[in-house]
């Protein structure tokens, strides 16, 4: 009968050593700071019909853990030609207000914009380089790729 209320006695302090330490809590996982300008100067955007060049910048003015908004300012750089249209009218640049979040990995990136169908996938390759695919679908579908430098 000793030896058996000493092996209880050895499990139930084994088990109090032991599982307390499998359930601690995990640590918060740290995500990159994006708050900053990001700027591509001279990119492609691919329509159907042709390419056009513009400028970029991401604004992006606050962050909430993996969570982020801003603005995504563009231009049209081939002498004031019209890019796209918006309501109805053909523009050369435009503010949209846009939505990111940092994915699971820490580094992948996702970013819709508001009153918009266009969405950015991609990610972060160093503080301050992020490299994103834009998809439009819709009337005036287009396609771009940026590699966004943050602004010192």
């Amino acid at each position: 009968m000793r030896t058996s209320c000493r092996f209880m006695l050895a499990s139930v302090m084994l088990f109090i050593l032991v599982v307390p330490s499998s359930l601690k809590a995990e640590s918060p996982q740290e995500f990159p700071n994006m708050v900053g300008n990001w700027v591509d100067n001279e990119y492609k955007v691919y329509l159907y019909t042709g390419f056009k060049m513009a400028q970029v910048e991401f604004r992006i003015k606050e962050q909430d853990g993996p969570h982020f908004r801003g603005v995504h300012v563009w231009k049209h750089v081939d002498n004031g030609k019209p890019l796209t249209t918006k309501n109805g009218k053909l523009i050369t640049g435009d503010t949209e207000p846009f939505v990111g979040v940092i994915g699971f990995d820490g580094k992948s990136i996702t970013i819709a914009e508001q009153d918009d169908t266009g969405v950015l996938h991609g990610k972060l390759v160093g503080k301050d380089t992020m490299l994103l695919i834009y998809e439009e679908p819709g009337a005036n579908a287009m396609v771009f790729r940026l590699e966004l430098k943050r602004k010192p």
